[in-house]
Formats: structure tokens, C-alpha cells, sequence
């Protein structure tokens, strides 16, 4: 069931199995198309693979589904995955831009990431 596969993944970020956990986030979604959290699926799966150091699937599997998350919050947590794996793959630009609308989108978050100028010069 969708609840089984959502925790196997989840023990397997905690144990750091990056890897594992997006393969099994990627069975969640195949699984269940109209569960309520598919969004919040689709954004543990794109942490998974950004822990794995897979960044440019982070950028792939987020950049069109940002903005139908529907959840100001979890579209801030995507936009600041995207920056961070735009960063790891020097596209300073693109980082800032998302780690920009991260903030702008939810302030107040926890891990709300305020450097997106400092990534901007950088790329300047």
C-alpha cells in the first residue's frame, strides 16, 4: 500500500540511503497517481535524489511540477532543492532565481535559504 512504500522511504532517508529511497519514491508515484500527498511525494523524491548527488534528476523531475504543487511551502521546499542542485551544477543564474522564489514564497520557513545574491555574484 501507498502507506507501507511511504514509510520504507522515509527510513530510508533517515539511514541515508538516498538512492534507495528515490527508488522507492518512484514506486509510490507510479503506485498511487491520485494520492492527496503525490506532491509531497514528489518533492521527498527530488531530496532523495539531491542527497544521492543526482542533481541535474532533481532539476529534470521539478522543474515542470513546481508550480502545481498547489502548497506555497512545499513549492518553497522545491524551488530551494532546485537552486541548491542548479548550484551544484554552476548554473548560478538558475540557483538564484529558485532559491529567490524559495524565499519569496515562504519566508519564514525552516531552511529558508537567503544567499541566493551571494549564488547570483558568483555566477556574475
Amino acid at each position: 500500500t501507498s502507506d507501507v512504500l511511504y514509510i520504507k522511504a522515509e527510513a530510508q532517508l533517515r539511514d541515508g540511503k538516498n538512492s534507495d529511497a528515490a527508488g522507492t519514491y518512484d514506486q509510490l508515484l507510479a503506485a498511487d497517481t491520485q494520492h492527496p500527498d503525490r506532491p509531497k511525494w514528489i518533492v521527498r523524491r527530488a531530496y532523495a535524489l539531491a542527497g544521492a548527488g543526482k542533481h541535474d534528476q532533481v532539476v529534470k523531475s521539478l522543474a515542470g511540477d513546481v508550480d502545481g504543487l498547489g502548497d506555497k511551502s512545499l513549492a518553497a521546499e522545491a524551488r530551494q532543492l532546485l537552486g541548491v542542485s542548479r548550484q551544484a551544477l554552476k548554473d548560478y543564474k538558475g540557483a538564484a532565481a529558485d532559491l529567490e522564489a524559495s524565499v519569496r514564497l515562504d519566508p519564514r520557513r525552516d531552511g529558508a535559504d537567503t544567499r541566493w545574491p551571494a549564488v547570483a555574484a558568483v555566477g556574475s
